[in-house]
C-alpha cells in the first residue's frame, strides 16, 4: 500500500508518468520505488508498474554521503588539493590551495595556472612530464602567489586524459630557513676557512673531525687533509706532554669549556711551538659529547717574549744583586788594604825603632799592593770588553814564564803547608804570543789554585800538542782544593762573581781574576776548560794557539806607555827586571838637568820630587797658568804633567801652551794622572803629551818611563 496514501486516485489524470514513491510491503519495510502509470486510450482505467529502487536508492545515498565526506576531507586539507588542465585552466583549488596562493576571493577557477610559474620553464618541464610518465612525485617549484610573494612548493601529480589532479605542500618557510642555515653555514665556512687562528673539532678519543687551513699552516702541514690523514693520536703525536690533553678534557668535560689555555705542541717536523687552545664541547640530545670544538693560537713568539721578559727581569735581579755583592767586595777590598796603609801610617808617626819603621812600611806597600791589584783588574776587564785591549804579539818563552810564575808563588805555597811543582820535561817553549796576557792567564790560574787549596798540593804541567795541523801549547794546574760545585761551573768565569759572596764569604778578591783569565783566553783565540769535585779539587786546562792569528794586536815596538797596571801579578815581569838603570839618564850630580812638576795635590807633589831629590832640579807648578809661566822663563828637560789640576785650566790646556813655546817642541811631557779608563791614555798621547803613567804608580816605573823619555 502507498505510504502515507500519497498518491490518490482522483490524482491520476493529473500526476506525472513516473513517480518516485515509498512502498510498505507485507514485512512492514518501506521500499524506494518508481511508479510508473499510464492511462489506456478510450477508457477510464490506467497501467501502473512499480519499480523497486531501494538498493539503488541506497547506493546513491552512500556515494552522496561518501562524496560530501571527501570533499569535506579536501576542502579541509593542510596540503593544496587542485584540479587543473593541461592548459592550465584551474578546475578546482581547495582551502589551502587558495591559502597557500594566498587567494582571497571565492571562485579562482577564472586564473590559469601558467601565470603562477615564477620560471615558465618549470611548468614546461612538469608538463612534459605528465605527458610522458602519466605521474610526477616531489617536484619543487617556485610559484608566484595572488599577492606577488615567492612561494616554494612540492607538487605531486597525476595525468587523468586532460586533466591534472594533484596536491601541493608549502615549504616557503622551510626552504628560507635552508636559504638561511645555507648562508650562516657559507659565512661560517668562510670564517672558518680565511680565520688566522686554528679552528679544529676533534672527538674524545683523540681523531680530528676537521681542522681549518690556518690550522693546518700552524703545525707544518700543506693541506687540512694531509694533516687529517697523519695525525690519528692527537695526544700522542702533537702533545709534548701527553698528559696536556686528558687535562684539557677533563675540565671541559666538567665546566664544558675551558679558555686560554697554553701547550707546548709539536708541529709536523717535530719542532715545537707553543700555543694556547680554547675548547668547548658539543653534545647530543642525551647530553652526551659527541666532540671537541676549539680555536688554537700559536703563541711561541709571544712566549719567547715573555720569556725574553723574564730572563731580563731576572738578569736585572740578578745585576742588582751583582752590584750590591760587587759594591760589598769593593768597600771590602779598598777598605781593607786602606786600614792597613793609615793604621800603619798612624803608627809610623809615633815609632822610633828603625826596623819596626822598615816592617810598618812593609805592611803600607803590601796593602798598597793589594789595593793596586784591585783597581788594576778593574781597569784590564775595562779595556777588554771596551775592545781597547791590543795583543802586542812577540817572541817568548812560555816555559819561562811559567817557571818563574812558580817560582814566584813558591813562598805563598809553603806558608800554606802546600807542595807547588812544575812538572815538565820540557825546559823551553818558544812561541809567537801576548806575554802580558799569557803570565796573566797563568798568575792568576795559580794564584786561584793555592787560595782555595789547604792542604796538599798544586801541580802544573806544560806541554806542546797538534790537533788538526794546529799547533797549541797546553798548560794544566790541577790542585788538591775544595772543589767547585757543578752549579757554580759556569758562574766563576762571570765579573765580579765568586763561589762565597756576601759578607759571609771565605776568601778575599775582587772576583774579576778568572773573568779577566778567559777574556784574554779568548783574545788569543784560546780554550780554557775546567774540571772540579767538591772536596777533591779543581783542574783547569787551557790551550793557546802557538801562532795567534787574531787581527787584535800591535808591535811592542809602537808603545810608549809603563802602566802602572803592569804589576808582578798581571803585568810583562820580564820588563820590570828590565827596567834601565837611572844612572844612564843625562844628568849631572850637581842636578844640573831639571824637571817641571805640574801638580795641585801636595802629596803627589811631594812623593815625585822626594823620588827625584837626588836626580833632578825640580820644580812644582800648582796650576797651568803657573805652569806656562815657569817654562817661559826656565828651559825644563822634562815635564810630568797632571790632568785635572782643580778650577781653572788642565794640563791639556797647559802641555799645548808650553809646546808653542820656543825650545819646548821637543821635550818631553809626561802625562801623569788619575784618569785611566778606556780612551784616557790615547786622548793625551793625542792632545800633546809624549808619554802617559796612571796613579798609582811604582817607583821603577816611573824612573823608567822618564828614563824612556830622557833617551829617546
Amino acid at each position: 500500500m502507498l505510504k502515507n496514501h500519497q498518491l490518490r486516485r482522483k490524482d491520476i489524470t493529473l500526476a506525472p508518468k513516473k513517480y518516485e514513491v515509498k512502498l510498505v510491503n507485507k514485512k512492514g519495510e518501506i521500499r524506494d520505488a518508481i511508479l510508473d502509470i499510464g492511462m489506456i486510450p478510450g477508457t477510464k482505467q490506467s497501467i501502473v508498474s512499480i519499480l523497486d529502487i531501494t538498493e539503488r536508492k541506497r547506493a546513491e545515498d552512500a556515494l552522496k554521503e561518501s562524496e560530501e565526506k571527501y570533499r569535506n576531507l579536501v576542502d579541509d586539507a593542510l596540503v593544496g588539493v587542485y584540479q587543473i588542465t593541461l592548459e592550465g585552466d584551474i578546475i578546482y583549488g581547495n582551502e589551502a590551495m587558495k591559502k597557500i596562493m594566498e587567494f582571497e576571493g571565492d571562485d579562482p577557477e577564472f586564473f590559469n595556472a601558467k601565470n603562477f610559474y615564477k620560471n615558465p620553464g618549470q611548468r614546461d618541464y612538469l608538463v612534459r612530464t605528465l605527458q610522458e610518465f602519466g605521474i610526477i612525485k616531489n617536484f619543487e617549484a617556485e610559484l608566484i602567489s595572488f599577492k606577488g610573494n615567492s612561494k616554494y612548493v612540492i607538487i605531486n601529480s597525476r595525468l587523468d586524459g586532460n586533466l591534472i589532479n594533484g596536491m601541493m605542500l608549502d615549504i616557503t618557510e622551510e626552504t628560507k630557513a635552508l636559504s638561511e642555515l645555507r648562508k650562516a653555514e657559507e659565512k661560517y665556512r668562510n670564517i672558518f676557512e680565511n680565520a688566522l687562528e686554528g679552528i679544529f673539532q676533534s672527538t674524545p678519543d683523540g681523531r680530528f673531525l676537521d681542522v681549518n687551513p690556518a690550522m693546518a699552516t700552524m703545525f707544518g702541514y700543506s693541506s687540512q687533509d694531509e694533516m687529517l690523514s697523519i695525525i690519528t693520536n692527537i695526544s700522542e703525536q702533537m702533545y709534548v706532554n701527553q698528559g696536556d690533553r686528558e687535562s684539557w678534557i677533563q675540565v671541559v668535560n666538567e665546566k664544558g669549556w675551558v679558555y686560554g689555555q697554553s701547550f707546548p705542541i709539536y708541529t709536523k717536523n717535530r719542532e715545537i711551538i707553543w700555543v694556547t687552545e680554547s675548547i668547548h664541547s658539543v653534545k647530543d640530545e642525551n647530553d652526551d659529547i659527541v666532540y671537541y670544538e676549539g680555536i688554537v693560537e700559536d703563541i711561541t713568539e709571544r712566549k719567547k717574549y715573555e720569556e725574553g721578559l723574564k730572563a731580563a727581569k731576572e738578569q736585572a735581579e740578578e745585576l742588582s744583586r751583582l752590584k750590591s755583592s760587587f759594591l760589598a767586595n769593593m768597600s771590602h777590598e779598598l777598605r781593607t788594604p786602606m786600614n792597613g796603609i793609615i793604621g800603619f801610617s798612624e803608627l809610623l808617626i809615633s815609632e822610633n825603632d828603625i826596623s819596626i819603621v822598615s816592617d810598618y812600611a812593609k805592611l803600607i806597600h803590601d796593602s798598597g799592593k793589594r789595593l793596586m791589584t784591585t783597581l788594576n783588574s778593574i781597569l784590564d776587564l775595562s779595556r777588554i770588553e771596551a775592545g781597547e785591549r791590543k795583543l802586542n804579539l812577540q817572541l817568548l818563552d812560555a816555559y819561562e814564564i811559567l817557571y818563574q810564575l812558580v817560582e814566584l808563588y813558591q813562598v805563598t805555597a809553603k806558608n800554606k803547608g802546600l807542595i807547588l811543582s812544575l812538572n815538565t820535561p820540557i825546559q823551553s817553549i818558544q812561541m809567537t804570543s801576548d806575554e802580558q796576557a799569557i803570565t796573566t792567564i797563568f798568575s792568576n790560574i795559580i794564584n786561584n789554585a793555592i787560595k782555595f787549596t789547604n792542604k796538599g798540593s798544586v801541580d802544573i804541567s806544560i806541554e806542546r800538542i797538534i790537533i788538526d795541523g794546529q799547533e797549541w801549547l797546553v798548560a794544566v794546574v790541577s790542585d788538591t782544593g775544595i772543589g767547585i760545585s757543578e752549579a757554580y761551573i759556569n758562574v766563576i768565569f762571570k765579573e765580579f762573581r765568586q763561589v762565597s759572596e756576601g759578607i759571609s764569604r771565605i776568601f778575599e778578591g775582587s772576583g774579576l781574576g778568572l773573568t779577566i783569565t778567559k777574556k784574554f783566553v779568548d783574545l788569543l783565540d784560546g780554550i780554557i776548560t775546567v774540571e772540579s769535585k767538591i772536596g777533591r779539587g779543581t783542574t783547569f786546562t787551557i790551550k793557546i794557539p802557538m801562532i795567534n792569528s787574531s787581527d787584535d794586536w800591535e808591535s811592542s815596538d809602537e808603545s810608549q806607555m809603563i802602566n802602572s797596571s803592569d804589576d808582578w801579578e798581571s803585568s810583562d815581569e820580564s820588563q820590570i827586571n828590565k827596567v834601565a838603570n837611572i844612572d844612564s839618564a843625562p844628568r849631572s850630580k850637581d842636578k844640573s838637568a831639571k824637571m817641571l812638576y805640574v801638580e795641585d795635590d801636595a802629596i803627589s807633589a811631594l812623593l815625585v820630587k822626594n823620588i827625584f831629590k837626588d836626580l833632578f832640579d825640580i820644580e812644582i807648578a800648582t796650576n797651568a797658568t803657573i805652569a806656562v809661566e815657569k817654562a817661559q822663563n826656565e828651559t825644563f828637560d822634562i815635564i810630568l804633567m797632571d790632568i785635572n789640576l782643580g778650577k781653572g785650566k788642565d794640563g791639556l790646556f797647559a802641555a799645548k801652551e808650553i809646546r808653542k813655546l820656543e825650545g819646548y817642541s821637543g821635550i818631553p811631557i809626561v802625562a801623569v794622572t788619575a784618569f785611566a779608563m778606556v780612551g784616557d791614555r790615547e786622548e793625551f798621547l793625542r792632545e800633546g803629551c809624549d808619554y802617559y803613567i796612571s796613579k798609582p804608580f811604582d817607583r821603577e816605573n816611573l824612573i823608567s818611563i822618564v828614563n824612556q823619555a830622557l833617551v829617546k
